[in-house]
Parts: C-alpha cells; structure tokens; sequence
C-alpha cells in the first residue's frame, strides 16, 4: 500500500499514519512509509541534523541522506526514540547499512 502527501505534511501526521497501519494486513503485500530526501520540513522533526551527524562521522552527500531516511524511519517505529542522543548511538551502529 502507498500513503501519499506532499513534503509540507508534518511529522506527527507521518507517525499518526505508522500508527493507524501498524499491524495492517493487506494480503501478500506491506505498507511502508518512506519520505522525499527533499521532505525537509519531516527531517527538520528530527532531534539531530546533518551537522550533528557530520560531528558523529557521517560524511555529507548520499550516506548522510540514507542516514537521516532510516533514523526517520527508526522514530516512526517509535516516537520516543527521537533525542539527539539515541539517534546519535543509533547513527553510531556500525551495521546499518551492512
């Protein structure tokens, strides 16, 4: 299933959506939530940016891009989780992307 929106949506819509489909089941298929790289106004609900991931390591371009899609993705699962320092010890998992 697909839930689509423009970029201005705000981040508390984005996790009412992960809520209503958490559990969902649409047949052999699954609903996933993903958001533009452009969707500046959702990354911006998050408790870290992209200077402080660089400051953590991650280099500028596509990685960091990547980075801040799935820690949007890891507060989805869990709202609570969105303080700079659990995203930080997230971001700081050497086995993300691996």
């Amino acid at each position: 299933g697909i839930i689509a929106g423009c970029a201005g949506g705000g981040f508390e819509n984005i996790c009412d959506a992960a809520d209503i489909l958490k559990g969902s089941y649409i047949g052999s298929d699954a609903f996933t939530l993903s958001v533009y790289p452009a969707s500046t106004p959702i990354y911006r609900e998050l408790a870290v940016n992209g200077g402080d991931l660089k400051k953590a390591g991650i280099p500028a371009g596509p990685e960091m891009g990547r980075m801040l899609e799935h820690l949007l993705q890891y507060v989805l699962e869990d709202p609570e989780r969105n303080t700079k320092e659990e995203l930080l010890a997230e971001a700081g998992r050497k086995d993300i992307f691996g």
